[in-house]
């Protein structure tokens, strides 16, 4: 009898664990997933320059938004599905570095960004890199890490290839 009511009891406290940790998946992915997902709510329109389209006749050409000042640039911002010329998506750009002093900080950046992948939010560059080459107004072709404004609602997607 008692060996059942430990074992009930051992079960109880490992369902109660789980639930605490938040399920059962592997926790450095969601932690890495929700480190990049904090990121971008503290500073998603005050670190990133947001990029415009100023000609629609040129889709491919895009230039900074000249009337703001970004302070401690982690990248850059730029509105896709616009709707009524108003985004309702965005796709966050953010520099290699900055991905791995600060968002990545304390964990693998290489981890964080597979993570991201496999949960669709990071859009993948050319072969086995995970940052995909941008052209950054002034900068030319930069490799940054491209995520999905999908984070922010935990809506996985399916990146483009």
């Amino acid at each position: 009898m008692a060996r059942g009511r430990s074992r009930k009891g051992s079960h109880c406290r490992f369902n109660a664990w789980i639930k605490q940790r938040g399920g059962t998946g592997a926790a450095e992915k969601d932690s890495a997933i929700s480190r990049v997902r904090l990121f971008i709510e503290l500073h998603g329109s005050s670190r990133f320059t947001e990029l415009l389209k100023p000609d629609p006749k040129k889709p491919d050409v895009e230039a900074e938004n000249l009337n703001r000042t970004t302070i401690n640039r982690a990248g850059y911002r730029r509105g896709v599905d616009i709707i009524n010329d108003l985004p309702t998506k965005w796709e966050f750009l953010i520099f290699p570095e900055v991905w791995k002093s600060e968002i990545c900080k304390g964990i693998d950046p290489t981890l964080a960004a597979k993570a991201l992948a496999d949960a669709g939010y990071l859009f993948k560059g050319d072969g086995t890199n995970f940052a995909r080459k941008q052209h950054i107004p002034g900068l030319g072709k930069t490799r940054c890490y491209t995520i999905s404004s999908s984070i922010l609602q935990g809506d996985a997607m399916n990146p483009e290839p």
